[in-house]
Order: C-alpha cells, then sequence, then structure tokens
C-alpha cells in the first residue's frame, strides 16, 4: 500500500493542476492580505486575531463550496485512469485490491492536509493564530469529497466522463447540502454541512459516511474484472 500511496502522492504533488491551485493560493492570499491593509486604514486598525479570523472564514467557505470541486480536478480519475490503461493488472499483481483503494484514497487526503498545514502555518507566522478547530474541520470535509470522489472513480470506467460527473457533484453537492440547511429539512443530516457548523462529536459523522464510501468502492472494486 505504501508504494501506491507514495506514488499517488508524487502525482498530486508534482501535476500542473496541484501546481496551479497552489499558486491559486497564494494569490488570493496575498489579495486578502492587500485588502485587509486597505481595510485597516480605513477603519482605524485590526487586530491579528481579527486578521486570521477572516482568512479562516474565507477558508471554511472555499472548502464548502468549492472544495469537491477543487478535489475532483485532482483526482477524479485517481482509479479510473489506470483501469482504462490496463496498468492497474501490474499493480494489484503485488498488493491487495483493498490496499489499492485504501492507499490511493489515503494520499488524494494527504495532500489537502499538507496543503491546510502549510496555509495555517503561513498564517501562525504572520498573525500568531492557529486554529487546529478549522483545520480538523476542513480536513473532515476534504476526506469526505475524497471518498466520494474514488467511489465515482470506481463506478465510473472512463476518466472523461467522472471529470464531468465531478463538475456536475460539484456544483449540484454543496447547493443541496445548503439548501436543506436554510430549510431545516431532515434531508440536511445526509450531507457534511449541518455536522461542521462546530467541532464536536457530530464532526465525526462525515468520517462514518467516507468509511462506507471508501468500503463501498473496495468491495466493487474487488468484483471487477480487470
Amino acid at each position: 500500500m505504501r508504494a501506491v500511496f507514495w506514488r499517488e502522492c508524487r502525482h498530486q504533488f508534482f501535476s500542473f493542476r496541484s501546481v496551479f491551485f497552489v499558486f491559486l493560493f497564494v494569490v488570493l492570499g496575498f489579495s486578502l492580505n492587500q485588502l485587509f491593509a486597505l481595510t485597516s486604514v480605513e477603519i482605524g486598525g485590526i487586530d491579528n486575531k481579527t486578521y486570521a479570523g477572516s482568512f479562516y472564514v474565507i477558508i471554511k467557505l472555499a472548502v464548502m463550496l468549492l472544495g469537491y470541486l477543487f478535489a475532483s480536478i485532482l483526482s477524479h480519475s485517481s482509479i479510473n485512469r489506470e483501469t482504462e490503461r490496463k496498468s492497474v493488472r501490474l499493480v494489484i499483481s503485488k498488493i491487495s485490491r483493498t490496499e489499492y483503494v485504501t492507499g490511493k484514497f489515503s494520499a488524494n487526503v494527504m495532500f489537502w492536509v499538507i496543503c491546510f498545514v502549510l496555509i495555517y502555518g503561513c498564517l501562525f507566522l504572520k498573525y500568531k493564530v492557529f486554529d487546529v478547530g478549522e483545520l480538523i474541520t476542513n480536513t473532515v470535509m476534504m476526506i469526505y469529497y475524497n471518498s466520494i470522489i474514488i467511489l465515482l472513480s470506481v463506478l465510473v470506467k472512463r476518466g472523461a466522463a467522472s471529470n464531468f460527473l465531478g463538475l456536475v457533484v460539484g456544483i449540484a453537492l454543496p447547493f443541496a447540502g445548503l439548501y436543506t440547511m436554510a430549510k431545516n429539512s431532515f434531508l440536511r443530516f445526509l450531507f457534511p454541512y449541518s455536522y461542521i457548523v462546530k467541532l464536536d462529536w457530530n464532526t465525526l459523522m462525515p468520517i462514518i459516511f467516507s468509511a462506507i464510501f471508501v468500503g463501498t468502492a473496495i468491495a466493487v472494486f474487488k468484483r471487477m474484472d480487470l
């Protein structure tokens, strides 16, 4: 499993799309810093905690609204690209199918964990504020998103189709989830958003959903004729 994990990590970190997203975060951070500096001049000063809190809110909103879309763009074909090429046969001749799927999933999640740690580390160096709760909730969200992506990458055999489906789900998922929250519908419990409003035991629910999705992906993958 470790070989699959490190191979997928290298693919994630050194692909053009990953570099683009890192560059996008840098540009966004610089732009927000300039905006906050101008705001500080206008209203007479803002303390570091308020600065950092504003960044954390924006990051959380970005994860909720665009997190699935970003993760899907990077990882939508993490499994089906190899099943299409038949290169997966060589890999699973050396490790189990369970290790293969979990290795891919773990690498996809690790990419985002490292991104969050780097972003929050930069905020700490600049503003001396590090919100562990925000790091945990955003990581939980990316675990949830990547579990769905892994499942779709197993169910959908072609990379182009999973890419299109990822765009559809990336738009529909946050819209439907936040809509059910606004309407206070019981359907809100099927989405992760109501569980991450505050950091408590409810935050574990998206992890449970993720385990179900990854478990389903493993079960389907075991039965696939490769």
